[in-house]
């Protein structure tokens, strides 16, 4: 069996849309995520998944997405960041855990050269 990372790839897509309906937890995303970081950005085709996921009201998911921002944050373009994703992730300066804005507030180094 091929252990290299084509082999992977069709899980990719099985995760992605999981996530995208709700029907996987949010550490299917920590999974998404380490499994994309083996793949070059051309085989890593879950990226319009991630930016739906920030619209999601789940705060593990949004957790999750502000946590691994690093891993994926270079590959969103200024247009995604200013429509799709930022005004999601402002919310997260006003919520009630600290946890979150603090991820919230260090995601910042990653966006805000987008905005």
């Amino acid at each position: 069996m091929n252990s290299g990372a084509p082999g992977r790839a069709p899980l990719l897509p099985l995760l992605a849309s999981s996530l995208e309906f709700g029907l996987a937890a949010a550490p299917a995303l920590t999974a998404l995520l380490k499994m994309g970081s083996w793949l070059s950005a051309e085989e890593f085709r879950v990226l319009p998944t991630i930016v739906k996921l920030f619209a999601s009201n789940d705060r593990a998911i949004r957790v999750g997405l502000l946590q691994h921002i690093d891993q994926y944050g270079e590959s969103l373009s200024a247009q995604m960041v200013d429509e799709q994703v930022y005004p999601h992730v402002a919310t997260g300066f006003s919520d009630t855990s600290a946890f979150l804005r603090e991820l919230t507030l260090k995601s910042m180094l990653i966006l805000a050269p987008k905005i």
